[in-house]
């Protein structure tokens, strides 16, 4: 077996534009729709105010939005994307061996790519990367993809999906604070944190923000959660006002708590199941066209029976949260919690069934502009966070925390449709989107043409 060291043979390169599967690129293109509508939150408001399951603004519009995201999106396109991130680790494994290269020679130095690209984007722009984790999770991915077969990679993927469903519902039910009686009306709408007051106050010189929060820790006040105002304020004044340093340490605290508590203690897990299910699709022939029934199928019980359930649970767990300690009841979370785990898998099933459906059928040109978006989808997630960080946060237009949530998904669509005619236009010039090309020319150690 060659090692990152050794000369990888000339032969490996990336997927030809013949063998690729515009329904992976069509779906990894809408996938990119769905993520930065749930991200936005995390974009643009405190890290505790994302954990409350009930919307902030009890307007009927922030209303719908919030159940719509949280139903329709939340947990469903990170599912959809490792998916299509199993899926291509099979295409790849198949054009490098008949390239007659290393699988694991080429595949392991773009694993350590993307993870130097993820450890970049966590620390200098935004704490809720995923790239550092699929890299993470893709090294086993690479051995089980090799080794086994489209049934045991099934099986292996509904066993690691359930386990994480379980761990994560397991930590959810360690960590609330014991409410478990009835549910109660919810309070009139929250304010939102106001302007940073003087920096002065009657007790001296007001304390930098992580300062502040570091205190809040030493008197048991720092716990994450909706109802903790001290993080709430201090990680407002931080990202809204800056200066980097810091934005940074409230950056690094929560990164390195989403990384322990929800990557290592679930999330983690669900991740590499899904990618074990999308190797196992591949290996299935799931494309061929003679799978088009089965895509019906899913289709039909994704949009039909999935999605009301998941959209139903997620009204369930956000009217049930207490009004003051902003979670729901025990025993909410312990039926709830995994339903919508499962509800959510077929859900991301039924979006990549229509997306194939749609990149395949009689109207296929309409699923071009979500192919050429998922053609540079790097460079399109890692310009969603440069794009949300600069409207919020205190180098840019230092909004954070001010927007109401409708604004925040107006933005969301706005910035997804300049992405699709952007890429339709930059894929019809170039092979590769920027960041895709600086990829593959690490992985393949030497330049790719970037011009068609």
């Amino acid at each position: 077996m060659a090692t990152i060291g050794e000369p990888v043979a000339q032969a490996a390169g990336p997927v030809e534009e013949a063998r690729r599967l515009r329904a992976v690129d069509a779906a990894r293109g809408f996938a990119l729709l769905g993520i930065f509508l749930v991200n936005i939150r995390s974009f643009s408001e405190p890290f505790p105010l994302t954990m409350d399951p009930s919307p902030q603004e009890r307007d009927p519009l922030s209303v719908i939005s919030h159940y719509a995201v949280n139903g329709l999106c939340e947990g469903k396109f990170y599912v959809l994307f490792s998916l299509l991130f199993g899926i291509g680790l099979v295409l790849q494994m198949r054009n490098v061996h008949d390239r007659g290269g290393s699988f694991f020679a080429v595949y392991l130095l773009r694993l350590a790519t993307l993870a130097v690209f993820g450890l970049a984007h966590a620390l200098l722009v935004w704490y809720g990367d995923i790239l550092l984790l699929y890299a993470l999770a893709g090294t086993v991915l690479m051995v089980l993809a090799r080794y086994c077969s489209a049934r045991s990679l099934l099986v292996i993927g509904i066993a690691t999906f359930a386990l994480g469903t379980a761990m994560e519902t397991g930590l959810t039910l360690l960590t609330a604070r014991g409410h478990s009686g009835p549910a109660v009306a919810q309070p009139s709408t929250p304010e939102r944190p106001s302007p940073a007051a003087p920096a002065v106050n009657d007790a001296g010189p007001k304390k930098p923000p992580f300062e502040r929060l570091v205190d809040a820790f030493k008197t048991g006040r720092g716990e994450p959660g909706p109802t903790n105002t001290v993080w709430v304020e201090a990680e407002t004044e931080a990202y809204r006002d800056g200066p980097f340093l810091q934005a940074f340490l409230f950056r690094l605290v929560t990164w390195l708590l989403f990384l322990i508590f929800e990557t290592i203690f679930g999330f983690g897990f669900t991740v590499l199941g899904a990618f074990c299910l999308g190797a196992a699709l591949m290996k299935l022939d799931f494309f061929a066209p003679s799978r088009r029934p089965w895509h019906r199928r899913l289709f039909a019980f994704g949009m039909l029976v999935a999605a009301p359930i998941c959209v139903a649970v997620a009204v369930v767990m956000g009217e049930s949260a207490d009004p003051v300690r902003r979670e729901p009841p025990l025993w909410v979370v312990l039926w709830a919690a995994p339903l919508m785990a499962g509800a959510g898998l077929f859900l991301s099933l039924g979006y990549l069934s229509g997306l194939t459906l749609l990149a395949t059928g009689p109207a296929a040109r309409l699923a071009a502009p979500f192919a050429a978006a998922g053609r540079m989808a790097l460079t399109n997630y890692l310009s969603q966070s440069l794009i949300a960080t600069f409207v919020f946060y205190w180098w840019g237009l230092a909004q954070f925390g001010s927007w109401p949530l409708p604004w925040r998904i107006g933005l969301v669509f706005a910035v997804y449709a300049s992405q699709l005619m952007l890429s339709s236009v930059w894929m019809s010039y170039f092979r590769f989107g920027p960041m895709e090309w600086l990829w593959r020319t690490i992985t393949y150690r030497r330049l790719q043409p970037m011009r068609r």
